[in-house]
């Protein structure tokens, strides 16, 4: 685990260019193990997504919604060091390599206490393999509707017709 790293990714999403862009539309809560860049950027994230705010590094610092622990790490970062010829993908890389590594403990962990009692083998091998699938995708994925030339949209209807059909009927006469 990087908390210079953490701060970097911080740091370059607020300086509203090409890269912070880049980098931002990679990067989800997940990434961040430290308290105080999590909470930093799901601030972020949050005065975006509601107010179209962008914060800069030193409004993000400064922000009373933080926690003032947090506003002092976040100010004790060193800005001068960041060269400006960082690589994103480098950094993003690095960072979903931690997350990963983080997620998959966290499954054998949640798997070796299971082992205390008794078990049942084929559903934690479920549970695991769950787990695994969750950890190596992105969790805020979404679905895409396309509507238009080449689109998907009688294939979910269909879907949704077939699911609706499996539902219990009741005859109420």
């Amino acid at each position: 685990h990087s908390k210079r790293s953490e701060l970097l990714a911080l740091y370059l999403i607020t300086q509203n260019n090409k890269k912070s862009f880049q980098l931002l539309g990679l990067m989800e809560p997940d990434h961040f193990l430290f308290d105080a860049t999590k909470s930093a950027f799901q601030r972020y994230i949050k005065l975006m997504s509601t107010k179209s705010i962008q914060l800069d590094w030193d409004s993000l610092c400064e922000d009373p919604a933080l926690d003032p622990a947090h506003r002092e790490i976040l100010q004790s970062f060193d800005k001068s060091s960041v060269s400006s010829k960082v690589n994103v993908k480098n950094l993003y890389t690095n960072l979903e390599n931690y997350r990963l590594g983080r997620a998959i403990v966290n499954v054998l962990n949640q798997t070796h206490a299971k082992f205390a009692d008794k078990f049942d083998a084929v559903q934690i091998a479920d549970e695991m393999a769950d787990g695994l699938l969750k950890a190596r995708t992105k969790s805020n994925e979404q679905k895409v509707f396309h509507i238009g030339n080449g689109n998907n949209t009688a294939e979910i209807v269909k879907n949704i017709l077939d699911q609706d059909a499996k539902l219990p009927v009741i005859p109420t006469g």
